[in-house]
C-alpha cells in the first residue's frame, strides 16, 4: 500500500467517524456522554459507541431499527471506500 493509499484510508475512518457522531449527537439526549473508541485492523474498522443509559434506546430504536440503518449507512460509505464498518453500541457506565 503506497503512502497515499494509507492517508486516504485514514482521512475515509476520520470521515466517517465525523458523520457517525453528528448522527448520534442529534439523536441523543446527553451529547456529552458520546464516546467512540475506533479500532482499525487491516481494511476493518470497529466503532465502539458508548452512550449513557438513558440513550442507548435512542440509539437503538424500535426492535434495533435505528442502529440498523446506521450500520447500514456505514456499510455503503465502506463499500465505496472498500474497506468495512463494524458499529457496536454500548451503556456508558463512568
Amino acid at each position: 500500500m503506497t503512502e497515499a493509499q494509507i492517508q486516504s484510508g485514514s482521512r475515509g475512518v476520520d470521515g466517517t467517524r465525523q458523520l457517525l457522531e453528528r448522527v448520534l449527537l442529534t439523536l441523543v439526549s446527553i451529547p456529552d456522554e458520546v464516546r467512540i473508541q475506533v479500532l482499525t485492523v487491516d481494511d476493518t474498522t470497529t466503532f465502539a459507541v458508548r452512550v449513557a443509559p438513558l440513550d442507548v434506546s435512542r440509539v437503538l430504536g424500535d426492535d434495533g431499527r435505528t442502529v440498523r440503518a446506521m450500520r447500514m449507512i456505514l456499510g455503503a460509505v465502506g463499500l465505496r471506500q472498500k474497506h468495512r464498518f463494524i458499529l457496536e453500541v454500548e451503556e456508558n457506565s463512568e
